[in-house]
């Protein structure tokens, strides 16, 4: 189980309590019914500290003394306490106001909300590893941040159940107040689970129907989808190339996901014609039946090559390759330009790249629709299409292949490396 905890939990009811006994312990130490009224009085001023989290945190950070006191004698000030008491009260317990505002900042922390992340794989997979970012980004300074990983490109379908109960353990145990699934896997064991029990889910990089999964008649449900980037993707290459294709490979492995995509994107896959491009979709689950798609591709009449997916081929052993290294043998031995569909394969020892789904802002997305959701605004049940993809290509890769883009093309481009 792969879990990433915020370590501010674990100070959370710690915190109150050493807010309660420090008052209190205070109050009988002083014995003096002014000062323990004070003491009451700047309780109540911890109180309303709890609300403000950048003013505590800066202090926390700081333990600018001089800055505690300048914001303990305004607020008293507002609480008509003299300054012969303020003076008497900050001399007998400037440490204590120390770690009061720690625990009270710990506090804060503590009630943010929960965002639970099941992810449908694993970490260290490049789509993983960039969606994560993007979510980080986005939620990681106004919520507490959970990971799970089912590990469905390594671990064989029947052991999908066993994963999704212990993910569903583990959503009992963080009661989150919102729960974001990571594709296909995730979405199909999870969603009406969750749903069901009240807990409002974001889902994003679905390659399915939403249908089949039952998405649209769930209220607190709502998500993105990508099939309609693949097509559009194809049909720039008509502009990247020196001569528009006629004949271009597209490999895929033969995992679920790639099952799915070819179903829903390219009906079952097979040869298809899109935007005037005739487009072989050929599955292979081996390492050895890729490797030989690659080298002969040009002699098979191709004149381009777009890598699908790749995680899940098997060696002569049958046991599962390193997907980085057949990425790089991939780039060092097509005798065709290769292009991707994702931004995980763009790279020096990958692809050129092309209009590409990117997994940062993918998990940005989500992370929008999980505010919503945080902050009680309804939502469509209804997946949104709004990511379209990015273009991004890897310099090296353009310098190889003599690819020079094209003006409207390079304005809104990202390259790598």
């Amino acid at each position: 189980m792969a879990l990433m905890f915020n370590p501010c939990l674990m100070f959370g009811e710690l915190s109150h309590q050493i807010l309660s006994w420090s008052f209190a312990s205070l109050s009988h130490f002083l014995l003096c019914g002014r000062l323990t009224h004070i003491i009451l009085r700047v309780k109540k001023l911890a109180d309303l500290l709890v609300c403000d989290v950048t003013s505590i945190s800066t202090l926390v950070r700081s333990l600018n003394l001089t800055a505690i006191y300048v914001l303990c004698r305004t607020l008293m000030r507002r609480f008509f306490i003299s300054d012969t008491e303020h003076f008497s009260l900050l001399k007998l317990s400037r440490q204590l106001l120390c770690v009061l505002l720690c625990c009270v900042s710990f506090s804060v922390i503590a009630k943010r909300p929960v965002v639970l992340v099941i992810d449908s794989y694993h970490q260290g997979y490049g789509w993983v590893d960039h969606y994560q970012q993007g979510i980080t980004e986005a939620l990681a300074k106004r919520a507490q941040l959970h990971f799970y990983q089912l590990d469905a490109k390594r671990l064989p379908v029947d052991a999908y159940e066993n994963r999704a109960e212990q993910a569903w353990q583990t959503y009992l145990a963080l009661k989150p107040d919102v729960v974001i699934l990571c594709d296909d896997e995730a979405v199909a064991l999870l969603t009406i689970r969750i749903s069901n029990h009240g807990t409002p889910v974001v889902y994003f990089g679905v390659n399915s129907d939403a249908r089949d999964h039952g998405l649209l008649k769930l209220e607190n449900v709502s998500g993105l989808v990508e099939r309609p980037l693949f097509k559009r993707s194809l049909a720039y290459l008509r502009e990247l190339l020196p001569l528009p294709p006629k004949k271009v490979l597209v490999l895929w492995d033969d995992s679920p996901t790639a099952q799915r995509t070819l179903v829903e994107s390219f009906d079952g896959g097979g040869t298809t014609t899109v935007y005037g491009i005739q487009v072989e979709h050929r599955q292979v689950s081996h390492v050895s039946a890729w490797q030989q798609s690659i080298v002969t591709s040009q002699q098979q009449g191709f004149d381009a090559v777009v890598v699908g997916l790749y995680q899940k081929l098997l060696d002569e052993q049958d046991l599962q390759v390193d997907d980085s290294a057949l990425l790089a043998w991939t780039s060092q031995h097509t005798p065709l330009p290769i292009f991707s569909f994702w931004d995980f394969a763009v790279g020096k020892r990958g692809t050129i790249g092309g209009l590409v789904m990117s997994g940062k802002e993918q998990g940005r997305a989500a992370a929008k629709r999980a505010e919503l959701f945080i902050h009680k605004i309804p939502m469509s049940s209804f997946p949104s299409t709004e990511n379209s993809g990015y273009f991004i290509f890897s310099r090296e890769q353009l310098k190889r292949w003599q690819i020079v883009l094209p003006e409207q093309i390079e304005e809104i481009a990202t390259l790598v490396e």
